[in-house]
């Protein structure tokens, strides 16, 4: 990736309901930019084969913030609603994921963050996202249909549809995500 200054925030929130090509979408986004230029840092909450990436948990992303290692790459986030959720938004978890979502551009990272609705992300997300990917999956073709909006580069939306099974070898898709501890001991507080 370049490293001139970008002049806008690649943030991308790709949503579906489950099983429309969410994770899927974000790692044929990966792979096809690694194929073009195999230079480039990938980091995700989920665990990616075939490519070089770096698996990167949500508690170690926010422990590496500050580390100056999160910056020149693509740092995908899976399941965005548990450290994004738009009714946690005052919790110390958003706060910072939040943050961090705010100095995209400066760490020239291009951002992607899938949940099954854009409206369970934190409205800053929503609010700064430049690219909205609407993902659906016919079972039947094993076709993949994005419709895209991004406000940089297209007047319309734009729909593409792409085979997902030459994805299926860099990811598990029943890869499961860990609800952060303290949320869950919270809940249990409230459990009786």
């Amino acid at each position: 990736m370049t490293k001139k200054p970008l002049s806008y925030a690649p943030i991308h929130i790709v949503e579906g309901e489950q099983g429309s090509g969410k994770s899927n979408t974000m790692v044929a986004r990966v792979v096809d930019a690694y194929k073009k230029d195999n230079t480039i840092k990938i980091y995700a909450n989920f665990h990616l084969y075939g490519i070089p990436a770096v698996y990167l948990p949500l508690h170690r992303m926010i422990q590496y913030l500050n580390s100056g290692l999160i910056r020149d790459a693509y740092l995908l986030v899976d399941e965005g609603y548990i450290g994004g959720n738009s009714r946690e938004g005052m919790t110390a978890l958003v706060g910072v994921i939040t943050k961090m979502a705010n100095q995209i551009r400066k760490r020239h990272l291009h951002f992607y963050i899938a949940t099954p609705n854009s409206r369970d992300l934190d409205w800053r997300f929503r609010w700064a996202k430049t690219e909205n990917i609407m993902c659906s999956y016919d079972s039947k073709t094993k076709m993949i249909t994005v419709m895209i909006k991004n406000k940089h580069k297209y007047k319309r939306p734009r729909i593409i549809t792409y085979y997902a099974s030459q994805y299926w070898k860099y990811y598990d898709t029943d890869e499961q995500f860990k609800i952060p501890e303290g949320q869950i001991a919270k809940a249990l507080e409230n459990v009786w």
